[in-house]
Parts: C-alpha cells; sequence; structure tokens
C-alpha cells in the first residue's frame, strides 16, 4: 500500500510503515530530534487507553543522515476496509480530473459498492466516531478529513484513525487560536458522505459532476 511520503508493508497484525519527510510535523514545523513525534505518540496512547479508537504508533526508526529524512513506523493494522480507497476514486475527484475519457466501470463498481456497505453502518458507529473525533480535535489531533483512507471501518470495531501524525497549528504556536471544534466537526464529520463539485463547499475536493452525470448516465 503506498501513500503519498509513504509504503507499508504488512507482518501479520501489525503494519510497518516506511516514512519520508519523518522530521517534518504539520507541513511546516522541522521536528530535528524527533520531539514532536514522541509527543503524539504520547497523545494517540492516552486517547487508546480512553477508548478512543486510534491507532497509536508504538515504535519507530529514523535515519537522520538519509537524504528524505526516511525511517519506519510500526503500528497495529487496523481492521476492515479504508471507507473509501483514495486511489480508486482518483477517477472522480474533481482536483484529479484530466482530458483522457478512462474507462471507469471498475471505480463506478467500487464507489457503489462502498457506498452501500458505508449506509449501512448503524447508527451507534457513527456516533462514535463523531464522539472520537471530538476527543481527538480536543487533545490538538490533525484530522485529515480529505484522505478517506485514513479512516478504515469494520463491521464488529466501527470506524478506526490511522495516520494521525501530526498537532494542530496552536500546538505547535502557529498561531494564538484555537480550532473551533464544533465548527469543524460540523463542516467536515461527514465521513460516509462525498460531496460533488455542484454542492458549493470545497468543490475542488468534491466528485466532478460532470464525470459522475457520464459515468452514471445521470442528466445535468
Amino acid at each position: 500500500m503506498k501513500g503519498k511520503n509513504s509504503n507499508d508493508y504488512y507482518v501479520g497484525d501489525y503494519a510497518i510503515v516506511e516514512t519520508r519527510q519523518m522530521n517534518l510535523r504539520n507541513v511546516s514545523v522541522v521536528d530535528s530530534d524527533l520531539k514532536y513525534l514522541d509527543m503524539i505518540i504520547d497523545t494517540l496512547m492516552k486517547l487508546l487507553l480512553d477508548g478512543v479508537k486510534v491507532k497509536p504508533i508504538l515504535g519507530y526508526s529514523f535515519d537522520e543522515n538519509s537524504s528524505d529524512n526516511s525511517g519506519y513506523i510500526i503500528q497495529e493494522r487496523a481492521k476492515g476496509e479504508e471507507v473509501y480507497d483514495y486511489a480508486i476514486l482518483l477517477d472522480f475527484y474533481v482536483f484529479s480530473q484530466t482530458e483522457e475519457d478512462r474507462d471507469k466501470v471498475a471505480s463506478k463498481k467500487y464507489l457503489l459498492n462502498r457506498t452501500k456497505t458505508i449506509s449501512e453502518v448503524p447508527q451507534e458507529h457513527y456516533d462514535k466516531f463523531m464522539e472520537d473525533t471530538i476527543s481527538l480535535l480536543r487533545n490538538h489531533m490533525l484530522v485529515d478529513f480529505f484522505g478517506k483512507s485514513n479512516f478504515f471501518y469494520d463491521e464488529n470495531e466501527g470506524f478506526q484513525f490511522i495516520d494521525i501524525m501530526s498537532h494542530d497549528d496552536f500546538f505547535y504556536g502557529l498561531t494564538d487560536k484555537e480550532m473551533k471544534i464544533e465548527n469543524i466537526v460540523s463542516l467536515f464529520g461527514y465521513l460516509s458522505c462525498h460531496l460533488d463539485e455542484t454542492s458549493g463547499f470545497l468543490g475542488h475536493f468534491g466528485l466532478s459532476e460532470k464525470v459522475l452525470s457520464r459515468t452514471f448516465k445521470v442528466k445535468s
């Protein structure tokens, strides 16, 4: 499994994440001695013990002499599947569109199947997801709602958070204003939803209305 700055390898119940830019926290905060990463590990473990369904970092190694600041992070594997596989749905996202008219049969089937699965999630799992999201935000953890592959769902375990790798700007002293948690949750807590570009809300990160209409043969 590959991400923008990582490759994942699975060994039994554990994931070994080969990560670049390990010394860069929150995009702009350089963490030369990995002090902030240690703080993240402590916060995630505390949240786990409090019942938040997050996959904490169990250990890491870091090569400070590497050209891309690479290293390895060890985590327990999440159960179930990603809410949506980001790579498969590149066919539909507005920001990834090209002029090429590709065959979208596989991605169409995947989108329909995952949408059906997520639509059948019991209410208590959604309630727990929102509760856990608020707990993470209150602890100044940065949650990437755009990357829906950062969330896993299992019918028994419920929603789980992976790739929580940074605190927010307030924690790093980059702003004197704390996050308004209620606003963030109300705006971004639509984990199971995909909005299309015509919604008027963050259209660049939504699904292309043109591609959806053509793929599903729905008139605009």
